[in-house]
C-alpha cells in the first residue's frame, strides 16, 4: 500500500507519514536548515554517492586526528593512536554491516583498502613508539646501574 498523511501546521502543509513498498536508503539531515528532516532514496547511484561522502567525512576526521596526534610529542600519543585505530575499526564495521548491500563490491573494496592502509600506518607508528619507550627505559636502567657503582 502506498500513501501519505498531510498535516496543516500554521498555514504550512507537512507530510508526516509516507508509506512505500520498495526498500530504500534512509538519510537523515545532520542539521535542520532544510525543509526535510529525512528522506528515503531508491536510486542506487545516489545512495552510493551519499555513502561515499559520509565515509570520506569520517575518514578525513580520523586522518586529521592521526596527523595531529603524531605531530604532538607527549605521553598520550600512543593512547590517541589507539583511539584512532578503534575509530577505524568502527568505520570498517559500519561499512561492512550497514552499507554492504547499498554499495558496489569494487567500491566497497576500495574504501576498505583505504582503511587498511591507514590502519597499517597507525599500527606501525604505535609499534615504533613502544620500541622507543622500551629503549628509553632500558637506557635509564643501564645509567642507574652505572651511577650506583
Amino acid at each position: 500500500m502506498k500513501g501519505f498523511t498531510i498535516k496543516k501546521l500554521k498555514k504550512e502543509l507537512e507530510i508526516t507519514k509516507f508509506e512505500y513498498n520498495k526498500e530504500g536508503f534512509n538519510y537523515k539531515f545532520p542539521n535542520k536548515k532544510y525543509f526535510l528532516n529525512d528522506f528515503v532514496m531508491f536510486k542506487p547511484e545516489l545512495i552510493e554517492i551519499l555513502i561515499i561522502n559520509s565515509f570520506n567525512k569520517k575518514y578525513r576526521k580520523i586522518l586529521e586526528f592521526y596527523l595531529k596526534t603524531i605531530s604532538e610529542d607527549d605521553e598520550t600519543t600512543s593512547g590517541n593512536l589507539v583511539i584512532a585505530l578503534d575509530e577505524l575499526s568502527r568505520l570498517r564495521t559500519i561499512l561492512l554491516k550497514k552499507y554492504n548491500k547499498s554499495i558496489r563490491t569494487e567500491q566497497l573494496q576500495k574504501l576498505l583498502n583505504e582503511l587498511k592502509i591507514l590502519e597499517n600506518e597507525i599500527r606501525s607508528k604505535i609499534f615504533n613508539i613502544s620500541l622507543i619507550k622500551n629503549q628509553e627505559i632500558t637506557n635509564n636502567i643501564k645509567e642507574n646501574k652505572i651511577k650506583s657503582r
